[in-house]
């Protein structure tokens, strides 16, 4: 071990689901700074493990829409896209993006979904996120976006948003991005745990005529991948 640091210290804000910890996400880096979500918000810290800077996201207590008891803990990781380098973290309310040096925040895009699990990921100069229960919409943020970038319900583009889907985007699932496409597993809306594999162009968030299969099984958790 080359050196542990204490990013929170404190009761946790909220409960956590029986299945999890409090500190469910996978803490990135682009190679100088490491970042992690833990009850007490965003953490960084440089490679001695020196704290860089602390940023509260507020209390993460994602759950079943409507039933206040409901807390299952935070899981959506955070990414450091590369470029003009900035850390893109999903929240309840507002997806945010950071500058990773200093904690500076870069933009942010409203889109208030309950139990939003899935990771953002920057493919082809777009930010790409999704989550939500019941199957929630896809997003892609152009990179260089800054401010407030959000759009009302519903507009499928602006400023800054590339492309929004249709609803019946992945419920826990990151999707995939591989040669231009982007593959996740479509979430039926009337039954958010039946999916059904799914194509877009990345650059322009139109689906692709692809074999799909589907899936019968329920409850699905695990991500995919793609090699050569």
């Amino acid at each position: 071990m080359l050196w542990q640091a204490e990013a929170y210290v404190g009761p946790p804000p909220a409960k956590r689901h029986v299945k999890s910890s409090q500190a469910n996400a996978t803490p990135a880096t682009d190679g100088t700074t490491i970042v992690a979500v833990f009850p007490g918000g965003l953490a960084a810290f440089d490679g001695n493990g020196r704290l860089l800077w602390k940023s509260d996201l507020g209390r993460l207590n994602p759950g079943l829409f409507g039933d206040a008891t409901s807390e299952w803990g935070h899981g959506s990781s955070p990414v450091i896209a590369e470029g003009r380098r900035e850390l893109v973290v999903v929240g309840g309310y507002y997806v945010r993006s950071y500058d990773p040096q200093d904690g500076r925040e870069l933009w942010r895009f409203k889109d208030e979904a309950e139990v939003k699990t899935p990771s953002p990921f920057a493919s082809d100069g777009l930010i790409v996120f999704a989550g939500g229960y019941r199957g929630r919409p896809l997003y892609a943020i152009r990179s260089g976006a800054a401010g407030d970038v959000s759009v009302a319900e519903g507009v499928p583009s602006g400023p800054f948003l590339a492309w929004r889907t249709e609803p019946g985007g992945p419920y826990t699932v990151t999707p995939l991005a591989y040669r231009g496409r982007l593959r996740h597993g479509r979430a039926r809306v009337r039954h958010p745990r039946h999916r059904q594999p799914h194509a877009l162009r990345a650059h322009a968030g139109a689906s692709l005529r692809d074999r799909r299969r589907r899936a019968e099984g329920r409850g699905v958790a695990a991500g995919g991948g793609c090699s050569g």
